[in-house]
C-alpha cells in the first residue's frame, strides 16, 4: 500500500499537473507551467524519457531542412515547440514517479468534469456566470473571439468549450473522464460514476463537436459489450430507466436534438472533413518533399491551416515525428492495459479519434491531464481487477 505521507505528496502533484490545464495558453503562462512542473520533477527525481530527445532532434532536423530550402525560418515556432517539449518531458518524468489510487484520478476527473461542465451549462441557459472571467483572464479582454460568441450568442449555433474557449480544445476532457468513471464504474458499481458519465455525454453534446460525440458513443458502446456478460448493476439500472425516459418523451426531446450541432453527422462529413482534407493536398501541393521525412517546422510558406492533429504532426514534423509520435502512443496505451484496461483503451480511443477533427497530445492544455490519467502508477491493491 502507498504510506501516508507519499500518498499525500503524489496527491499534490496529481492536483498540481491537472491545476497547469486551468491556466490560460500565453508565453508567460506556458513559463509558469514549466517552472512549476520542473521544481516537482527535481524534487521526485524523475527522468526524461528518450522520445524527447527524438522529438528535440526532430526540430533540429526540421529546422535545418527549412533553411537550406527557404533561407530563413520563423524562430518563433521553433522556441514555442523547444517550449512544449520541454514541458512534456518534465511532466511525463513526473507521472512516471507519481503513484496514486484509483479513487484519487477518479476524484480528480469529477472535480475537473463538473466545472466545465458548470461553465458550459450556464452559457447554455443563457446565465452567463462565468463569462466575465472567462473575457478578462482567457480572452484578454477580446469578447468578439468567434468561439466565445457561438457559446454566448443566439447568432450562432451553440458551441461551449468551457475556459478553452475553442470547443475543439475541451472536447475530449469527457472522453477521458468517462474512461476513468468507467474504469470507477467496473470496480465498486457506483451509482455516481453511472451518473458522471452520462454528464460527459451532455458535456460533450454541448462543444457541438461531431467527432467528440462519436468518440464517446464509442467508448461507451465498447464498455457495454466488453462487460455485458456481468449482473444487474446499477449502471444498467440507471442507463435502462434513462431510455425508457427518453422514448417515453420522444416528441419533446427530439426537436432539442436536431438543434444540437453535434448529431449533424452528414454536414460533417460534407463540410469539415473536406476542409481537413483539402489542407492535407494542399501540403503535399506546396511542401518540397525533403519535408516529407524532416518536417517543415518553421517554414514561412508552409504555414497553411491542416486542422487535425495528425495532419500538423507529419507537416511539421515528418516520418521522422510519426514514428515518435506513434511509440508515445505506444507508451500511453501501455502503461495501463493489463490491469486498468478501460482506461487505457478510453484514452487511445479518445487521443486517435480526436486527432481527426482537433488535437490532443501537441496542447499543452491537454497533454498534463493525459499524463495524469494514463502514465502514474494507479495502486489500488484491495481492489484491482485484472481484465
Amino acid at each position: 500500500m502507498i504510506e501516508k505521507k507519499e500518498s499525500t505528496v503524489n496527491t499534490f502533484v496529481v492536483l498540481a499537473l491537472v491545476a497547469t490545464t486551468f491556466l490560460p495558453s500565453t508565453m508567460s503562462f506556458h513559463i509558469l507551467r514549466l517552472g512549476l512542473v520542473g521544481f516537482i520533477f527535481l524534487v521526485k527525481r524523475g527522468t526524461v524519457d528518450r522520445i524527447f530527445g527524438i522529438w528535440i532532434m526532430n526540430i533540429f532536423l526540421a529546422a535545418l531542412s527549412v533553411l537550406l530550402i527557404e533561407h530563413s525560418i520563423l524562430t518563433s515556432k521553433l522556441i514555442h515547440e523547444f517550449t512544449r517539449v520541454a514541458f512534456y518531458a518534465l511532466v511525463v518524468g513526473v507521472c512516471r514517479q507519481t503513484r496514486v489510487s484509483l479513487k484519487t484520478i477518479y476524484k480528480v476527473c469529477v472535480i475537473v468534469l463538473a466545472v466545465h461542465f458548470a461553465i458550459q451549462y450556464t452559457q447554455f441557459t443563457g446565465e452567463n456566470t462565468f463569462n466575465s472571467f472567462i473575457i478578462n483572464h482567457y480572452l484578454a479582454g477580446d469578447a468578439d473571439n468567434i468561439h466565445f460568441l457561438q457559446a454566448v450568442s443566439s447568432d450562432y449555433a451553440f458551441r461551449s468549450g468551457s475556459i478553452f474557449i475553442n470547443p475543439n480544445v475541451y472536447v475530449c476532457y469527457p472522453s477521458l473522464c468517462a474512461g476513468v468513471f468507467l474504469q470507477y464504474n467496473k470496480v465498486h458499481d457506483s451509482l455516481l460514476s453511472v451518473i458522471m458519465t452520462c454528464v460527459a455525454f451532455l458535456s460533450v453534446v454541448l462543444t457541438g463537436s461531431r467527432m467528440g460525440l462519436v468518440t464517446i458513443v464509442i467508448i461507451i458502446a465498447w464498455y457495454v459489450l466488453k462487460n455485458r456478460r456481468r449482473g444487474i448493476t446499477k449502471g444498467k439500472i440507471v442507463i435502462f430507466a434513462l431510455v425508457i425516459i427518453v422514448l417515453a418523451n420522444w416528441g419533446i426531446i427530439s426537436p432539442y436534438i436536431n438543434e444540437f450541432r453535434a448529431f449533424d453527422l452528414e454536414e460533417a462529413y460534407d463540410g469539415s472533413l473536406g476542409i481537413k482534407m483539402s489542407g492535407i493536398f494542399a501540403y503535399f501541393a506546396i511542401s518540397n518533399p525533403l519535408y516529407w521525412i524532416t518536417g517543415s517546422l518553421g517554414s514561412p510558406k508552409c504555414t497553411f491551416a491542416i486542422d487535425m492533429e495528425f495532419g500538423y504532426i507529419f507537416a511539421w514534423f515528418g516520418t521522422v515525428g510519426v514514428c515518435w509520435y506513434y511509440k508515445l502512443l505506444k507508451n500511453i496505451y501501455s502503461n495501463k492495459i493489463w490491469v486498468y484496461s478501460t482506461i487505457a483503451t478510453s484514452c487511445i480511443l479518445t487521443i486517435l479519434l480526436t486527432d481527426i477533427a482537433a488535437s490532443t497530445i501537441l496542447n499543452m492544455s491537454v497533454f498534463p491531464f493525459i499524463c495524469v490519467i494514463t502514465l502514474t502508477e494507479v495502486v489500488d491493491i484491495d481492489t484491482i481487477e485484472m481484465e
